[in-house]
């Protein structure tokens, strides 16, 4: 791995990544596997405005997207309204959100499949490590019909600190080695990391792993820099990320 493209702003570098190198990969959930951000978006603002009459810009909410229940609450409590109903405007997300999709289904994202597929006949260890709590990153996976191809599942609601800080892919990390499905003894470096917004990436980065930037809505030319790798969609990450994968001897 070799440090290059300094950002000073972050503090941080590129990392980038030998092949034959890589023994897991972890994933993001909404709008890298799953195509639910603009369904998210659009019953959060709903439902902000139905409960408190505050009309929030969708790309103020596109750009929390990956943020924890406790920091996204802290975070429009500072600079919306000192009193936020949050937990009253997530409920009533959510039952608008799973009207939408339990009437439509989840749609995965180009080129899903065939990676999952690439990842399984290589026996890679995968995990989804999203900023939505547990129930209903599991309850999305299941309507998108791909929940039980993960190794381990963890939602925003199993870290005290969510993205942007690493503790999402440190525990995934963690809970692959006790499963004995990674060595315990196996770098960081080693596990990679698919992401589509800011937050995912320099989550990785801060926790020492490589990283696959799959923007969703708005190409970032930043996080990019920061990334390993960009892509347009997981389906061209096909080949790079074959030669990547720690292949048997």
């Amino acid at each position: 791995m070799v440090p290059s493209n300094s950002l000073q702003h972050l503090g941080l570098t590129k990392l980038l990544i030998e092949p034959n190198s890589v023994q897991a990969v972890h994933f993001d959930l909404d709008g890298l596997l799953a195509d639910t951000m603009p369904v998210i978006v659009a019953s959060f603002q709903q439902a902000s405005f139905d409960l408190k009459g505050i009309e929030l810009e969708r790309g103020y909410l596109e750009r929390a997207a990956g943020l924890n229940d406790l920091s996204f609450s802290a975070q429009l409590r500072r600079e919306i309204c000192a009193d936020f109903p949050y937990q009253e405007v997530r409920d009533l997300q959510d039952k608008l959100m799973w009207e939408r999709f339990d009437r439509d289904g989840v749609s995965l994202k180009p080129g899903v499949l065939e990676l999952l597929e690439l990842l399984k006949g290589y026996s890679v260890p995968i995990t989804v490590g999203s900023g939505g709590r547990q129930d209903a990153t599991e309850h999305k996976l299941r309507a998108a019909g791909i929940d039980q191809r993960f190794d381990c599942i963890l939602g925003g609601d199993g870290v005290r600190r969510g993205k942007p800080d690493p503790h999402t892919w440190l525990r995934l990390k963690n809970r692959l080695e006790q499963f004995g499905l990674v060595p315990r003894n196996a770098p960081r470096s080693s596990h990679l990391v698919f992401g589509d917004a800011e937050k995912d990436i320099i989550s990785a980065r801060r926790g020492q792993m490589p990283s696959g930037y799959v923007p969703d809505i708005h190409f970032d030319p930043t996080v990019a820099d920061l990334a390993s790798f960009s892509f347009a969609s997981l389906k061209e990450a096909l080949k790079t990320v074959e030669s990547l994968l720690l292949k048997a001897a």
